[in-house]
């Protein structure tokens, strides 16, 4: 979810994400898509999602 979060905020690119992790920018792009497809499937993460954005203003 953090790496989702980094890179919905847009401020990281792929590659910056990636140092921080320790991953792959590619592994960053496989980790955005399949948080996205795992909320489409669990609307509660969905939710849970929502309440952050809103607590933070994201």
């Amino acid at each position: 979810m953090l790496v989702y979060l980094l890179w919905k905020a847009g401020n990281l690119g792929n590659n910056e994400i990636g140092r921080l992790f320790g991953i792959s920018y590619s592994a960053v792009s496989h980790a955005v898509r399949s948080f996205k497809a795992k909320m489409c499937d669990d609307q509660k993460l969905a939710a849970k999602l929502k309440q952050l954005y809103s607590q933070f203003k994201l």
